[in-house]
């Protein structure tokens, strides 16, 4: 008999014939194709274990790549068109494609494991990522375009004392293996030893993406990467300041009476790594008032949205984590546009894609014997600034007690406001439209100037919330 390269053979017990394997003869395409048990929990439980996606959501990827011209040659009617012999299934190549992602598997292991040609799957694969980073990409990874959209992206944010606030940023490395030489310095960053490409994403608190820049050098820092950033620069240009508004607290000139005073557009957090844009609101660095430390510590622990979603992305979607083993810059951006895209979608599978209405109120009395269900985040806002606490004291771990330039206050008041309240009004007032202030045209220090005066303000009213998602047995009212 012929051997031909990357076949298999398989021995029948019986005759003890050698016959050569096809797709058919492979476990995957008996157990998920040829004998399906779509009525059975524990089926569907493995098919989603191994692929992530549900049966009916892989159903649907399969008729939507079967109506894409892309997969001509691998439907029916392209290969009856081109007189192509009957080859693999496209059911079964989507199933590789899925794998591919879900675990990073090299290309032998996914021949191995359905019984197609290498060259068949390498093929289909870099299909299945175009098709990824264009087709699904524009239906799941979708930016706020209206009204309706920005009050969604803003629920959870207002309800924790941001209001205009639509999402947080942060960026990103994907390890990229096979990268050319003459790139290779450029894409050796600063945090890992292989080269990689670094990208920079915007989620709103449900860990939906909104957007996402394509691939970048590792070496680019994030105050380089956000000037690639197109939904954010478009924030910064004020593209939404006539279609969203929002307000905060404010004091009137003499300090004794609390206004409400209106704002166009809306902003991002972000960490303390990106340009001073008014429309990138991070934490302040240093600073010793009880109310800004409180307001950074607040924003630090909404950020954590985006830090949730690249931990999301990398555990779903093994291939971003141990590395794209496909060469190129431009597959290494499909991989991760396509990955996005499923993210958004299992999002919207899962039902996780509701907006928040429920929320933990800030009044909790950070007690010993407060309810565990309590976010650690409203315990900080009784006392900002303190990591380590033991019966709400500041822990001494080295034993010899306190130095004295450890300020050892106990003070709870939060009377503090800024040295020269009336700094920065003129500007305000100068670019006053129609009794309306547009963010983008603030300088950053002033407009998270009146972000913490609005969130200390807040914060006393008790208007300050933890968003959680709503119960399925929740009813609006």
């Amino acid at each position: 008999m012929k051997y031909e390269k990357n076949t298999l053979f398989f021995t029948d017990p019986v005759t003890g014939r050698r016959s050569k394997m096809t797709h058919c003869h492979s476990s995957w395409y008996q157990t998920y194709i040829l004998n399906v048990q779509p009525h059975k929990k524990w089926w569907l439980r493995i098919f989603c274990e191994c692929f992530w996606l549900p049966y009916e959501s892989y159903l649907e990827l399969v008729e939507m790549c079967n109506k894409s011209a892309m997969f001509s040659q691998w439907c029916d009617i392209g290969r009856q068109q081109y007189n192509k012999k009957q080859g693999a299934p496209l059911t079964l190549l989507v199933l590789c494609a899925l794998r591919y992602s879900r675990t990073g598997w090299r290309l032998s292991d996914l021949c191995e494991a359905a019984v197609i040609n290498h060259e068949t799957i390498r093929l289909f694969i870099s299909q299945f990522i175009e098709f990824g980073s264009l087709m699904l990409y524009n239906r799941f990874v979708v930016e706020p375009r209206d009204l309706n959209e920005l009050n969604d992206c803003n629920n959870e944010f207002s309800l924790a004392g941001l209001p205009g606030c639509i999402g947080s940023t942060d960026a990103t490395h994907v390890i990229m293996e096979r990268c050319l030489y003459k790139l290779r310095q450029l894409h050796l960053g600063y945090k890992k030893e292989h080269t990689a490409r670094t990208y920079n994403l915007t989620v709103n608190h449900r860990w939906r993406i909104l957007s996402t820049t394509l691939g970048h050098p590792a070496r680019f820092t994030d105050k380089t990467l956000i000037r690639f950033d197109r939904f954010v620069t478009a924030l910064r240009d004020g593209c939404f300041d006539d279609d969203f508004e929002f307000e905060l607290y404010d004091y009137d000139g003499t300090n004794d009476k609390i206004i409400k005073v209106k704002y166009t557009g809306c902003y991002v957090i972000v960490d303390n790594g990106y340009l001073s844009w008014s429309v990138t609101v991070p934490p302040l660095k240093q600073t010793n008032f009880r109310n800004e430390i409180r307001f950074s510590e607040w924003i630090e622990s909404m950020r954590k949205d985006v830090e949730c979603t690249f931990g999301i992305l990398k555990g779903r979607w093994r291939v971003l984590r141990y590395g794209i083993k496909m060469w190129g810059i431009k597959n290494t951006d499909r991989v991760w546009l396509t990955c996005c895209a499923l993210h958004n979608w299992l999002l919207e599978v899962d039902g996780l894609a509701k907006g928040w209405e429920h929320g933990v109120q800030s009044d909790w009395e950070t007690q010993a014997d407060d309810p565990a269900d309590v976010p650690f985040a409203i315990k900080r806002l009784k006392a900002p600034g303190r990591k380590r606490y033991v019966n709400m004291q500041l822990q001494d771990l080295s034993g010899i007690g306190h130095g004295n330039d450890v300020e050892q206050s106990t003070s709870t008041d939060d009377e503090h406001e800024e040295e020269n309240t009336l700094h920065g009004e003129e500007e305000v007032q100068s670019i006053k439209r129609n009794g309306k202030i547009p963010v983008h045209k603030l300088s950053l220090e002033l407009f998270r100037k009146k972000l913490i005066r609005h969130f200390n303000i807040a914060f006393h009213k008790h208007e300050v919330h933890w968003p959680t998602r709503l119960p399925e047995n929740h009813s609006n009212k």
